[in-house]
């Protein structure tokens, strides 16, 4: 009889046991949902950001269009100034002065 209620005893604290990791396993899986709730908030407000800005980088030119087109500036006012020197006929570089026969 002793040992009947030593299981009793036993198995009534083990489901107390478990009824307690049941409530704690519970409370876990609903802040779990609570994260993953406001995750996937977060979520759609970076996927919304991130279209705008698509949005807006399809409408800008791009930074290497931009450094081409300086660069083709540069250059065109490189070949401009040679030009006017050489009109002047003070090139040293240029191959059609030489062969034109102007003054160096």
């Amino acid at each position: 009889m002793r040992a009947l209620l030593m299981d009793w005893i036993v198995c009534a604290s083990d489901k107390d046991d478990c009824v307690e990791k049941i409530h704690r396993v519970e409370d876990e899986k609903t802040e779990l949902i609570g994260r993953v709730a406001d995750l996937q908030q977060e979520l759609a407000e970076k996927q919304c950001e991130l279209n705008v800005e698509k949005e807006a980088n399809s409408r800008a030119p791009s930074q290497t269009i931009k450094n081409h087109v300086e660069r083709l500036k540069n250059q065109l006012a490189l070949k401009e100034k040679q030009q006017q020197v050489c009109l002047i006929g003070f090139c040293h570089c240029c191959p059609k002065c030489h062969k034109a026969g102007r003054p160096v």
